[in-house]
């Protein structure tokens, strides 16, 4: 690690101040556990016959003694999880630039820069799922397509060749507590990539393995962790008492309110196909993406109404008097509201055997609002010196704003064409947060 700070005039009024870093992600014991645990000679797959066969008998057998139970360590039916063979060693470049100004007496502005980079970072994969080839320069899964290793089934692979990226401008207005006042704003504005945030647990931010198998670059996209804009404000007021002495001053002293304003931008999502459109025979039947109507983008497809669409064969089109609930969307809908947050017209389901051409989270979610205020009333009681009663009241989303939570990923159904919409698709009825909460304190201090 390499960082300074120059006092530019010498005067304490300007300060310059840059770092940089290269930090190892530590290889903790649950990346290498769960593959290691579940594969031969800790595992195997146990053939129980007849049906009737008392399992709890065969516990006491060992494994191929028992003449009821046969032991196999591979079949079509198998599922196996590896980890790369030698590791590289995940790592982050971390680096910052800032430039801190005084404005005004206890008053000063901050403009810097913040990036990282992740080199050997952790994703998982299918290691033997059915490959595809080329058809008009699209990816593409023939049915019937065979598994690499047809005696074997569903394998995942752990490996550390992933990479993440972070770029983001940060400004900060701060006024340092005097007069019993304290202020700070702070605006973050950034931009989160990576392959993919899934390192350990394949339901990890609801992304799991590479889309597709065998395309290392196929989910380069924003990370599960982006959050492209965020704006904080708290601060802090230790009201002055009308008196300084007598029983009014007990009453009316030692008041303090603060206060905290948060808002975001949402965070990114994946439209996803239910089922597999691409016969890839994948572990995860829900994450192959949906191809995106041309012209459309993250503005249009969550701002104003929609036209509304009726889906033949996976494709919208204008509305059918012979559509049903479960393939048309009526027009006139507001979007961005909770009904309905996107538009569904806005995708369709490849051709079958073809994977999307949507990118990987280039949808972004419900943004995030709040406020909390605090009211505290520190009064001096006669116990010892400094002693100190003190009520305390916290009030956590103080304007009760509701805050909603992403979509579901998925919205087309691969297995039914005619009538693709999944049910609830485009709603995002999920609270984020808490509703008002308001909790009391009381606290002798001696």
């Amino acid at each position: 690690r390499v960082g300074l700070a120059w006092n530019v005039k010498g005067d304490g009024k300007t300060a310059i101040r840059a770092g940089f870093g290269i930090f190892n992600v530590m290889l903790l014991g649950n990346y290498l556990q769960s593959v290691s645990r579940k594969n031969p000679p800790y595992s195997a797959t146990l053939n129980v016959s007849p049906a009737s066969f008392n399992l709890a008998a065969a516990g006491s057998y060992a494994l191929g003694v028992a003449p009821s139970i046969l032991t196999s360590t591979l079949s079509p039916s198998t599922f196996s999880e590896f980890i790369q063979w030698n590791l590289n060693q995940p790592y982050e470049m971390k680096f910052n630039l800032s430039v801190e100004r005084e404005i005004a007496t206890n008053f000063s502005a901050t403009l810097g820069y913040l990036g990282s980079r992740g080199t050997h970072m952790m994703q998982k994969m299918d290691a033997n799922a059915a490959p595809p080839i080329l058809v008009n320069g699209r990816p593409f899964v023939a049915a019937g397509t065979p598994r690499p290793n047809r005696n074997n089934g569903v394998s995942t692979y752990s490996t550390s060749d992933a990479k993440s990226f972070y770029n983001g401008m940060l400004m900060e207005v701060k006024r340092r507590f005097a007069k019993g006042f304290q202020l700070q704003g702070s605006y973050t504005w950034s931009k989160t990539i990576d392959d993919g945030t899934t390192g350990l647990g394949n339901a990890d931010f609801a992304e799991g393995v590479r889309s597709q198998p065998y395309n290392p670059k196929s989910d380069r996209g924003l990370s599960a962790l982006h959050l492209g804009q965020n704006l904080v404000i708290n601060s802090l007021w230790t009201l002055p008492s009308p008196v300084s002495s007598g029983f009014a001053s007990y009453l009316l002293g030692g008041w303090r309110i603060s206060g905290i304003f948060s808002t975001s931008t949402g965070s990114p999502y994946s439209m996803n196909v239910s089922g597999r459109n691409a016969p890839d025979l994948s572990r995860s039947t829900g994450g192959q993406r949906t191809d995106l109507v041309g012209g459309r983008n993250n503005k249009n497809i969550t701002s104003g109404t929609t036209a509304g669409c009726t889906f033949i064969n996976g494709v919208p089109g204008p509305i059918s008097a012979t559509g049903t609930s479960a393939n048309t969307v009526a027009a006139g809908q507001k979007l961005g509201t909770p009904d309905l947050y996107f538009d569904p017209c806005a995708f369709f389901l490849p051709p079958t055997g073809f994977y999307g051409n949507l990118g990987r989270n280039t949808l972004l979610g419900p943004g995030f609002k709040n406020v909390d205020f605090s009211l505290t009333k520190s009064t001096p009681v006669r116990i010892s010196e400094g002693s100190l009663l003190q009520f305390q009241a916290d009030f956590f989303n103080l304007l009760n704003h509701p805050n909603f939570g992403k979509p579901s990923h998925s919205l087309l159904n691969a297995g039914n064409r005619n009538d693709p919409l999944v049910s609830g698709a485009g709603q995002s009825t999920t609270p984020a947060g808490s509703e008002r909460q308001i909790q009391f304190g009381l606290k002798l201090i001696f």
